[in-house]
């Protein structure tokens, strides 16, 4: 190579190394800080750091609970969506793509709601059984937990199972069809092939579920992530939470570097190469009623969902009430969600497009982004106050952090879903944009954005509606005198008060679903016109 083209090289390489560094960091530094603080503590020998470095048998036996407990539910939900996936083909088209549409609906319903609605639905049929022989199911314990954690990643795990059935070439499943029956084909080529997909799946369920305690705290459950929050309330000390929530950080770690390789997949899914999975339809008999099973406990969930809310509403003027007297959480909210969007959405894109090309550049890339899923929303928390809470005041303060919260713990997800888009992009179109002369911001703007508006609608989405029930960090950075619709529902929950709690999930629940679907239909709108990922795109 020329020594002045090289030399044009590195430098270009160098300038979108810095301003991805500049992108990163907001994501990153405030990850950063906690763990700064954390070792100049220990260097410094702080003798509070230092007790709750020491794990207890209680502790201990906490994090084993809590580990297991997070599995069983990621490792269950997963079965699940894989047993729905599957089953889909088995049906008419019209039903399949209603069935697609009935996930993505309940995709962004928040887990309390879920745990409104199976409460809501317990208390009834115990109510119905308790002149009976029949012993009432407990509303607390694990069990319960368990079962609304599983109910509440279900609509995710559905869809990773879709995404990863997808990702299988259509002509491989063909050709395995012919010599094998289906269920060999699905344990000898569909699972191994898409593993890697399907392991982050689980790693973000896993991920979800470890660092979250809001879900279990419903029913009595204690979990290690409320441990770490305990921490900082009895010592005011972000140290010593970070020395607390040290094994849990750890265990979290593991799993995000097992799904590396399927975060990886999901964030490069090469969707222009045709792939696309055989239809496997004859299964023995025994599998039919696992996916059946499957696919009802989905439209179980989804009824649920409606008569569990509507069953605790009570009387419409008490809905009324607490809506109208929500007024201010619900504006409060939405600034949030919409700020985070407007924020977040050309932050993820700025990383995407300068994402590295080279091998290992490319898997320290994603180490870094996806390194949010691996650390407690509570710590995030602690790290925006440590960083703003001496250098701003008043509103602005209440308003911009609860927005960097969101932004830092679930941008991950909006760049994977971008970075899926783009990848699924013919590469042929942008040589053909760039051979016709349109060079420079010109193919992003006349080619590549309107083939990546679909994943940005998507991502947009996301991040608000994951933003909009976000708590575990909003609890810490919130405002004195403010709080996000979420905070209000979760306290109403802990007070009982089960009237105005499904009034304000019932406004939460189909504010979010009703912009996922208008979302969905302007998307498959935006592929018509442009005639995305279709045949005609090669013609």
């Amino acid at each position: 190579m020329h020594p002045m083209i090289h030399a044009r090289v590195f430098s270009g390489r160098i300038v979108r190394f810095v301003i991805l560094s500049l992108l990163l960091i907001p994501v990153l530094l405030p990850i950063g800080i906690v763990l700064l603080l954390f070792a100049l503590s220990v260097v410094r020998g702080d003798p509070v750091v230092t007790a709750q470095l020491a794990l207890t048998p209680r502790s201990g036996l906490l994090l084993l609970k809590s580990i297991v407990f997070a599995a069983a539910c990621a490792l269950s939900a997963l079965l699940l969506g894989i047993l729905y996936a599957t089953v889909i083909p088995r049906f008419p088209r019209m039903v399949s793509r209603v069935m697609t549409v009935l996930i993505v609906a309940l995709l962004p319903v928040p887990p309390y709601i879920h745990a409104l609605a199976w409460s809501t639905i317990v208390s009834a049929f115990n109510t119905l059984i308790s002149g009976t022989s029949y012993q009432p199911f407990a509303l607390q314990g694990w069990v319960m937990a368990w079962w609304v954690q599983v109910m509440a990643f279900l609509p995710f795990a559905c869809l990773i199972g879709i995404i990863a059935l997808s990702a299988i070439s259509r002509d491989l499943i063909d050709a395995a069809r012919i010599v094998s029956p289906d269920l060999t084909v699905a344990s000898r080529i569909v699972i191994p092939v898409s593993f890697p997909v399907l392991s982050a799946g689980f790693g973000f369920l896993f991920l979800s579920g470890i660092t979250e305690y809001s879900l279990p705290s419903l029913f009595s459950v204690e979990t290690y992530a409320l441990d770490i929050f305990a921490a900082f309330s009895a010592t005011n000390a972000v140290a010593a939470a970070v020395a607390a929530a040290l094994p849990l950080i750890i265990a979290a770690l593991c799993i995000l570097g097992i799904s590396q390789p399927g975060f990886r997949a999901l964030g490069e899914f090469p969707g222009w190469t045709g792939t696309g999975s055989g239809t496997l339809r004859e299964w023995p008999s025994w599998f039919s009623v696992l996916q059946f099973s499957a696919c009802f406990l989905v439209v179980l969930q989804a009824g649920v969902l409606v008569y569990g809310t509507a069953g605790s509403m009570g009387s419409l003027p008490g809905i009324g009430a607490a809506i109208g007297s929500s007024g201010m959480e619900i504006a409060y909210s939405l600034e949030i969600g919409i700020l985070a969007v407007i924020i977040g959405i050309p932050l993820s894109a700025g990383v995407v497009f300068l994402m590295p090309h080279g091998y290992y550049p490319r898997k320290i890339f994603w180490i870094l982004v996806t390194l949010p899923l691996a650390i407690p929303s509570s710590l995030v928390g602690m790290g925006l106050l440590t960083l703003f809470a001496t250098t701003m005041k008043g509103p602005a303060l209440g308003l911009l952090l609860p927005v960097l919260a969101g932004i830092v713990r679930f941008l991950p997800v909006a760049i994977i879903i971008i970075s899926a888009q783009l990848h699924m992009i013919d590469p042929v179109l942008l040589d053909a944009a760039r051979f016709l002369g349109d060079r420079g911001s010109g193919s992003y703007l006349k080619v590549t954005l309107p083939l990546i508006a679909p994943g940005i609608g998507i991502a947009a989405v996301f991040l608000f509606a994951l933003t909009l029930g976000e708590l575990g960090a909003t609890l810490l950075v919130a405002a004195p005198g403010y709080q996000t619709l979420t905070m209000k529902i979760y306290n109403y929950l802990h007070y009982g008060s089960f009237s105005a709690v499904a009034g304000l999930s019932a406004l939460m629940a189909g504010l979010t679903t009703i912009l996922t679907l208008l979302t969905v239909y302007g998307i498959g709108m935006w592929i018509q016109r442009f005639r995305l990922f279709g045949s005609d795109v090669h013609d």
